[in-house]
C-alpha cells in the first residue's frame, strides 16, 4: 500500500507514513464528495458511501448495505450519495490496489 502511494502521489522521501498521516487527517475532516447515482459506477471497489442513514461498500459493480451482521446486497441509492472514502484512498484503488472484502460478501459471491 505504501509503495503504491508513493507512486501514485510521486513522493521521494522515505516520512512516507507522515505523509499519508498529514493528507488522510485533513480529507477526513473536510466535507465529503457528493457524486450522483450516474457516478456511482465510476467509483473503484473497495470504496465506502453513504445515503441518510444507510453505508454501502462498492465491489464488482455492486453495492454492499453494511449492518452490524455484516454486508448484504443492495440496490444502488437512486439519489445523490456522500463518498465516504478519502480521495487519496479512491486514487490508490483506482491505481490497483484491491481492498479485502468482509466475509459476508465473500459468502455472496460465493467465496471469491
Amino acid at each position: 500500500f505504501a509503495d503504491l502511494w508513493r507512486d501514485v502521489f510521486a513522493l521521494s522521501h522515505s516520512r512516507i507514513a507522515d505523509a499519508m498521516d498529514k493528507q488522510l487527517q485533513a480529507e477526513r475532516i473536510g466535507e465529503k464528495e457528493t457524486i450522483t447515482p450516474d457516478e456511482i459506477g465510476t467509483v473503484p471497489d473497495g470504496a465506502m458511501i453513504s445515503h441518510g442513514n444507510l453505508f454501502y461498500v462498492l465491489d464488482k459493480g455492486k453495492c454492499w448495505q453494511w449492518s452490524g451482521q455484516g454486508y448484504k446486497a443492495a440496490n444502488q441509492p437512486n439519489k445523490p450519495v456522500k463518498l465516504l472514502t478519502p480521495p487519496s484512498i479512491v486514487k490508490i484503488l483506482q491505481a490497483g490496489y484491491r481492498s479485502e472484502m468482509h466475509p459476508s460478501i465473500k459468502a455472496q459471491h460465493g467465496g471469491s
